[in-house]
């Protein structure tokens, strides 16, 4: 038998599995329940009870009353139908329609194992938190960031538990589908600062006849282009709703671009806004650097203004008090780089704040769409001055160099 996942282990090895201690003190209370492992942990991956009964794997309005909810919505059904089908698929989904259900649902009703690649490690623990609020048995998910998958299939050492599991999986049948979600990571963090994603090709080559599934809520013609070729996707279903361009229009956002003198002035102003228009109401400022992040929460909060700061140079348990003590509201304002946000549904959102200019449309759409979830009136301001151009230049002219580097083996 496994010993039970911790906090530690999870963090240690970048991968967020759905078995959890509570499966251990589910086992301890149900004593009706019979799950092994066996000694490779693959050799006996399917949940019986103990009069040898299977739970149902086909009835489907059995599993969407483990979810809580009666009928799929919307074009739900076309995706989830796709991945019954172990067909390789790309779903673009406006933010709401439920793109986690589409697999979830799909991975509880297989008898075998959805691997989910995930961007953040934040993101993966709200999904299986999520699944332990809704009772839905969950371990049949295994949730991995890009590194973590990647450096396991490139191990050639022949003892990496991830890839000889997987490996394992696959010559019994029982590996089921591989989800990228927030697919558009792949194209656009892989040329930037996460290689790892352009690797991910390596799944059709190891593992061929399994399906490749990719969701997003925002992804461009090109940005659709680029994710097919970049996972291999082979014939895949894609869904597309060309209705998309009405959900971008969210009547609740307004927007106000905002001119600046300079950095300080524009915290200064961020700070009145924030005591006399936003007080005590929750929202993210978005910041150039790691360095402004920190600044500007610290400013913040010689204000007496509740804020925290998140970035990517933060370790795991660093940024799972920092994300978990503004989804509680223990502090009401996020300073932030882009890292963070990305599949976070926080209904309460009344503002976002760029203190500078974004990287691209695409990303200020996302960035700006996690304001107002509930419905109600938020607002995004961006605060702009032309210097501000030059910096994106310096940071796109090295991301191009990176890439060149990365791709042709130049040196730059």
């Amino acid at each position: 038998m496994l010993a039970p996942f911790t906090s530690e282990s999870l963090q240690k090895n970048d991968v967020a599995v759905a078995l959890l201690n509570e499966l251990f003190d589910f086992k301890t209370q149900h004593t009706n329940f019979v799950f092994d492992f066996g000694e490779s942990a693959t050799d006996g991956f399917d949940a019986t009870f103990s009069n040898g009964d299977s739970p149902p794997t086909n009835d489907l309005i059995y599993h969407l009353k483990r979810f809580g909810i009666s009928e799929l919505r919307g074009n739900q059904p076309l995706v989830v139908e796709a991945l019954l089908a172990k067909k390789d698929c790309l779903a673009v989904m406006p933010t709401g329609e439920g793109k986690s259900l589409c697999f979830q649902l799909p991975a509880v009703m297989d008898s075998g194992v959805t691997v989910v690649i995930c961007p953040l490690i934040s993101l993966m623990i709200d999904q299986v938190f999520d699944l332990k609020n809704l009772g839905v048995i969950y371990i049949k998910l295994l949730y991995v960031t890009p590194e973590r998958l990647v450096n396991a299939l490139e191990d050639t050492c022949g003892n990496n538990r991830l890839k000889n599991m997987l490996k394992a999986l696959y010559q019994r049948k029982k590996l089921c589908r591989f989800v990228v979600d927030e697919a558009h990571c792949a194209p656009q963090w892989g040329h930037e600062f996460r290689s790892h994603y352009l690797k991910l090709c390596l799944l059709k080559s190891l593992f061929p006849t399994v399906g490749i599934v990719a969701l997003t809520a925002t992804a461009t013609p090109q940005t659709r282009v680029e994710i097919k070729n970049l996972l291999n996707l082979r014939n895949p279903f894609v869904y597309f709703n060309f209705l998309y361009s009405i959900w971008l229009l969210r009547e609740n956002l307004k927007f106000s671009v905002l001119h600046k003198t300079s950095k300080n002035q524009a915290i200064a102003d961020i700070v009145h806004k924030l005591k006399e228009d936003f007080a005590q109401q929750c929202g993210i400022i978005y910041c150039f650097s790691r360095d402004d992040c920190m600044f500007v929460a610290a400013l913040l909060v010689a204000e007496g203004i509740l804020a925290d700061y998140y970035h990517s140079k933060l370790t795991d348990l660093e940024k799972n008090q920092s994300y978990s003590n503004w989804m509680s509201g223990v502090s009401l304002v996020m300073c932030a780089t882009l890292s963070f946000g990305m599949g976070i549904d926080k209904r309460n959102v009344r503002f976002v704040i760029h203190l500078t200019m974004p990287k691209s449309i695409e990303g200020y759409y996302q960035e700006c769409g996690r304001a107002g979830r509930d419905g109600k009136l938020s607002h995004c301001f961006l605060y702009y001055r032309y210097n501000d151009d030059y910096y994106i230049r310096q940071m796109v002219e090295s991301i191009i160099l990176y890439f060149f580097s990365f791709h042709f083996g130049l040196q730059v």
